[in-house]
């Protein structure tokens, strides 16, 4: 609550606010948030109902991507956890009103970037080929023969490491599921070398929302030993989205 000052005083409602005289003073307060069976029959607040699933299915899809997801990202990069939920949240928001959720083209998902600071683009300048295919089981990637001038690397990085992962969320049901696999290290090319090819099977969860994810990690290897560079160095993608 506060007190409205100035020679001009108002009293009604305004977006979320309430004007409103109290004695000989003017205050202006939030607008109470409705309660109890109000609030889930009255059609006025069918809207604010509706906004608050896509809110709630948003932050669960998120939760249940990044769990499913943290043991190969959280060394990786670092998340960017308000841009995935934002992510649902639009992909929700076009959805919500459709005959027969479950059904929607999760094309939407592919190609946003899941690291912060770089992506997948600015370290390769060749294109990837994935394929994510429930039918056979697999989510795929090919990286062609790659040069010197096929990949960006850090100055300080001598090796770089692949890494995907096929994670499946069923949100309704609280629940994800996730494979990956990694190649072995390889050195920032001076010379051609042969392309890289990974496969991982999908999870055996059907219903769920499949994603395809593929990070790139970058080394330095000083002994025998290599060290990870920082997380901002490295990158992540959704290559593949799909029912």
């Amino acid at each position: 609550m506060a007190k409205q000052v100035g020679e001009l005083k108002l009293t009604g409602t305004l977006d979320n606010l309430v004007f409103y005289k109290k004695g000989n003073e003017y205050f202006v307060k939030s607008k109470p948030k409705p309660i109890g069976k109000k609030y889930h029959k009255d059609p006025k607040y069918a809207r604010q109902r509706a906004n608050n699933e896509l809110f709630v299915k948003s932050v669960m899809a998120n939760k249940l991507l990044r769990d499913s997801l943290g043991p190969v990202l959280s060394s990786i990069i670092s998340v960017p956890v308000g841009q995935i939920t934002k992510m649902f949240r639009q992909y929700y928001g076009i959805h919500q009103f459709e005959d027969e959720p479950g059904n929607e083209d999760l094309s939407f998902f592919k190609g946003f970037h899941l690291s912060e600071k770089r992506r997948i683009d600015s370290i390769l300048s060749w294109p990837i080929l994935s394929s994510l295919d429930r039918n056979s089981g697999h989510f795929r990637i090919i990286m062609p023969e790659l040069n010197d001038c096929s990949i960006r690397a850090p100055k300080d990085a001598t090796h770089f490491q692949v890494t995907i992962a096929v994670s499946a969320i069923d949100p309704g049901k609280k629940v994800s599921k996730m494979e990956m696999d990694t190649s072995p290290m390889v050195p920032v090319p001076g010379e051609p070398l042969a392309s890289i090819s990974l496969s991982v099977r999908i999870p055996e969860l059907p219903g769920s929302m499949l994603f395809g994810v593929m990070a790139i990690q970058f080394f330095q290897k000083v002994t025998e030993e290599p060290w990870p560079l920082g997380r901002t160095q490295n990158a992540a993608v959704i290559l593949q989205a799909g029912n």
